[in-house]
């Protein structure tokens, strides 16, 4: 069939053959045509025959049909815009019912921002709201903000009419026109053997597929314009032979061409079955099928065949969505053209990862390999291993995406080996052991720097004279110079043999010190000969033995804790001065009994009589008697005869017995009496009956007076 133009929907149904230089016209009423200056908004609608579309800049091209016959449309006919923002369209003097305009979507048609569009999610009297942003059906069509000179429609939110329908717009209730404009016969089924060259076929499908099939410069209205009444014609197969070229979407206001650039078309993906995740859109494009494209050479006059290189090679029927599967096959070596002539270079390989736009990230090469398997024939799948980071240029494995030639662990298992110098400008971190390292990269620079690390080798200047290096954790090296500590530091070495002046001399003075028997040190035991004179206070913790005198210039105490346990006397020849576990001092003298040391609460240093007293033996009472009491020498006081008062003594003058009376011997007592005075009848007492009353206690002063009773 050729040269044919149709004025109904379809255009032809064949068993095979040819259609060639033919088309069908477009035969909706569109909701606004530039071209007739028409919209439906706000109209009646009548017919549930005659098919409407959207506008041809936002609409989906497809047919639909009203299912009543007395609905009026919603929306809003041509409209130009006050001003606008990206999320808003503002038009002064418009009179809109609130939020009547919600679901719907606005469409610009002419002016600036023309084939834009998007869904309203609110609106005012004057003001429609599009909290999603403004977007586009059209490939590489810039975004820009709406203003003054914009013309836009309201018309149906056409890509959320999912399902079958029926839907509402208005009070007009439509569906989806499900047709088939070129398709095999009878039934309306698939042509599997036709060939399409310049042909029309709008707002349905086309159910032409098959191995011979070719469908070349054909222009359709609806992006998925391959299948049949609705749903795909043609499942993929593991071998795809037919030939699909140049087919483009086109519908009456359409094609657009901003100022500056050229005609946009809106773009397409072909129709596929369930199980990829991953397919091309564009507005004009070759899907090969499973062809490869070879390319062939050979000697010159017919001499001998060189290799094929191909690319585009598909035979793994089942890689689905998986990414490392779906492998662009060659043959051959991936590379620039061999050079022709004499001393000729080559040319650079370039192999990118995605080119960003404005502040978005660049695409990394990703470098993956096979994931092992099992004994069979499944594939097996691929796991990127490194990555050459967009951002840095980094070479990384991917499993941490920091260390670059190599992750942590297993991921890294082999040595690098670098046949020449390697330049670090960074830190080097050696995890292992570093065998042959020299000291690096010096930051020192002038003398008595020191090396030291914060965040990084770092150079810390010599500090000033006679200063210290201080330990000090807020400084960010962590050192500083500053005073030194007393006693720790910051002298000269004027006091050592030879006074050094080089690390070699210094060595060889301080061994001979250390030598020294009379140096004292602070740990160990030690025998120091000759006499020590300390100028300061000195504190010992330790025992302390000195085998000659010691002499102390000053006043001086002995301090010791408590012992745990008693001491053991000295043993024989010795004397020992200690305190016992009571904390008492005692004495063992000549290797006796430990005895504590008496006490005195008062000087008697001089008094030489005092002295002479306390060393001269006390008076004694006669043997068999006993004393009525002592002075203050010591010597015994009114001797008596103990038995006829009822106590018998030793000669020792200890009590032996007690003999016991009708009545208590009277007891005598009193002061400022003698030896002989003290026998007088006055100052008595005693217990008895007779002219006493019985059971009181009797007591007379010279008088014999006062009786004190016990009793009633």
């Amino acid at each position: 069939m050729r040269d044919v133009r149709s004025e109904d929907h379809k255009l032809a149904a064949i068993g095979w053959g040819l259609i060639e230089h033919s088309y069908t016209i477009f035969q909706a009423s569109q909701w606004y045509s530039v071209s007739r200056s028409q919209s439906l908004a706000g109209t009646a609608w009548t017919s549930t025959i005659y098919p409407f579309s959207g506008t041809g800049q936002c609409g989906d091209g497809k047919y639909y049909v009203a299912t009543n016959t007395n609905g009026t449309f919603g929306g809003l006919g041509v409209t130009t815009a006050s001003n606008g923002t990206s999320t808003s369209i503002t038009v002064t003097g418009a009179n809109w019912t609130t939020n009547a305009l919600v679901g719907q979507q606005v469409c610009a048609v002419a002016g600036t921002g023309n084939g834009e569009w998007a869904l309203v999610t609110a609106n005012t009297n004057n003001t429609i709201t599009f909290s999603g942003g403004l977007q586009t059906n059209y490939y590489h069509l810039p975004i820009v903000t709406p203003d003054s000179t914009t013309q836009f429609v309201v018309e149906p939110y056409w890509k959320g009419l999912t399902g079958s329908g029926p839907w509402t717009n208005g009070t007009v209730t439509f569906q989806r026109m499900n047709f088939n404009v070129i398709s095999g016969a009878p039934s309306d089924m698939g042509c599997s053997n036709c060939e399409l060259y310049d042909v029309g076929a709008p707002g349905g499908q086309v159910n032409v597929g098959g191995a011979p099939s070719i469908i070349d410069h054909v222009q359709v209205s609806r992006t998925d314009w391959i299948g049949s009444n609705g749903v795909q014609g043609f499942p993929e197969n593991d071998l795809w032979l037919g030939t699909i070229r140049d087919v483009t979407i086109t519908a009456p206001d359409q094609p657009i061409a901003p100022p500056g650039m050229s005609t946009r078309y809106v773009p397409w993906t072909f129709y596929r079955n369930s199980g990829g995740n991953s397919f091309y859109s564009g507005i004009d494009f070759y899907p090969m099928g499973t062809k490869p494209v070879c390319w062939e050479i050979g000697q010159p006059g017919g001499g001998m065949s060189a290799n094929d290189v191909c690319i585009g090679i598909r035979n793994d029927s089942n890689s689905t969505g998986s990414a490392s599967r779906a492998v662009l096959g060659f043959m051959g070596t991936l590379g620039p053209a061999t050079a022709w002539g004499a001393d000729q270079n080559g040319s650079v390989n370039r192999l990118q990862g995605g080119l960003p736009t404005g502040a978005g990230v660049p695409g990394d090469i990703a470098f993956s390999t096979g994931n092992a398997g099992s004994s069979g024939s499944t594939v097996a799948d691929g796991t990127d291993r490194c990555k050459i980071l967009g951002p840095t240029g980094h070479f990384v494995a991917v499993t941490d995406n920091t260390y670059d030639f190599g992750a942590n662990g297993a991921n890294r298992p082999r040595d690098l080996w670098l046949g020449r110098n390697a330049d670090i400008a960074g830190n080097l971190t050696v995890h292992g052991t570093c065998t042959g390292c020299g000291s690096g990269n010096s930051p020192l620079s002038a003398k008595g720097d020191v090396w030291v690390f914060g965040t990084s080798n770092t150079r810390l200047p010599v500090g000033a004279d006679n200063s210290c290096l201080v330990a000090d954790s807020t400084q960010a090296l962590g050192l500083k110079w500053g005073a030194c500590a007393s006693g720790s530091g910051g002298g000269s070495f004027a006091s050592l043999t030879g006074q050094p002046t080089d690390n070699a001399n210094l060595a060889g003075a301080l061994s001979g010190k250390a030598t020294d028997a009379a140096t004292v040190h602070n740990t160990g035991n030690e025998t120091i000969g000759g006499t020590k004179t300390f100028s300061n206070d000195q504190v010992f913790q330790g025992n302390v033995s000195i085998a000659g005198s010691m002499t102390v210039g000053g006043p001086y105490q002995v301090v010791s804790a408590i012992p745990s346990s008693a001491p053991t006397a000295a043993p024989s020849g010795n004397s020992e001065l200690t305190f016992d576990n009571n904390g008492k001092l005692v004495v063992s003298e000549n290797g006796g009994a430990l005895t504590e040391v008496a006490k005195v609460s008062s000087s008697i240093t001089g008094n030489a009589a005092t002295a002479t007293a306390l060393a001269t033996a006390p008076t004694k009472c006669a043997a068999g008697q006993a004393a009525a009491g002592v002075d203050g020498g010591g010597n015994a006081l009114g001797c008596f005869a103990p038995a006829a008062s009822g106590v018998d003594v030793n000669a020792s003058g200890q009590v032996t017995a007690t003999h016991l009376a009708a009545a208590l011997p009277v007891a005598q007592g009193g002061t400022g009496f003698t030896d002989t005075t003290f026998q007088d009848t006055a100052h008595k007492f005693a217990m008895a009956s007779g002219s006493f009353t019985s059971g009181n206690l009797r007591v007379s002063d010279s008088n014999g007076n006062e009786e004190m009773r016990g009793g009633p």
